[in-house]
């Protein structure tokens, strides 16, 4: 859940910052490096979070076996 919320943070954040960016006559440009950082961390938490939910039942299969 948190990989999902890291990864489209953009989302909330997009029409608060156009608002501000229209307001003040701004780029609405990222200024910070974190955003991207923390969208990148986001995608690897859901792609470990699919991968370890597809493994882990296999390896109990093969135990089993």
């Amino acid at each position: 859940m948190l990989g999902l919320i890291a990864t489209t943070q953009w989302m909330a954040s997009f029409t608060m910052g156009m608002g501000l960016a229209d307001t003040f006559m701004t780029s609405g440009a990222d200024a910070t490096p974190f955003g991207p950082a923390l969208m990148v961390a986001g995608q690897i938490a859901i792609t470990t979070a699919v991968v370890l939910a597809i493994a882990a039942p296999r390896a109990r299969a093969l135990l089993a076996a």
